[in-house]
């Protein structure tokens, strides 16, 4: 999703591509003629790498991507140096790329994140509400925070304030 993401904030104006390459029906010949682009992601190298004809194409799309000034962004489950790949000329391209690692957040981390949207919103989070919310729910920080948007909702009808009990009838955990 982060590169759908990036690529839905990007310039408008600009020539943009997405290509998720775990998807089966891509083939490496999709990628010719995006040397153009502004920007190209290809989502899930790693389904790809080990693949001869797909490594060309991403190599081949780098090359023309730089010679024209465009930009490529690429996400994979490890780092280029551990990822299967056979064209050493693509291993050595992708590992001169700048590389972030993303972890997931640790629970605390989590509840201040919650907490800050939670300030935004004009709202006080106890420690304790966001500790239930995470406890009693889906972890992944998209649905804490489509949780703490609904309490902000019912906050704001109810005109009450933000308390474990309140959380508790209003979410149905």
């Amino acid at each position: 999703h982060l590169l759908q993401a990036v690529a839905h904030q990007f310039d408008n104006s600009a020539a943009i591509a997405y290509i998720p390459l775990a998807d089966p029906v891509m083939q490496p010949a999709m990628l010719q003629g995006l040397e153009s682009f502004s920007l190209v992601c290809l989502d899930d190298l790693d389904a790809v790498a080990g693949d001869p004809g797909w490594e060309i194409a991403v190599f081949n799309l780098y090359n023309g991507l730089k010679e024209d000034g465009g930009s490529l962004l690429v996400s994979a489950q490890t780092s280029p140096a551990e990822l299967p790949l056979q064209l050493a000329d693509l291993r050595s391209r992708l590992g001169a790329m700048l590389r972030y690692r993303l972890v997931e957040l640790a629970d605390e981390e989590k509840i201040q994140v919650l907490q800050v949207n939670a300030s935004r919103l004009g709202l006080t989070l106890d420690h304790k509400v966001a500790r239930f919310l995470i406890e009693r729910s889906e972890r992944d920080l998209g649905s804490l925070l489509q949780l703490l948007a609904r309490l902000d909702q019912a906050s704001l009808e109810a005109k009450r304030p933000l308390t474990l009990p309140f959380a508790k009838s209003v979410l149905d955990l």
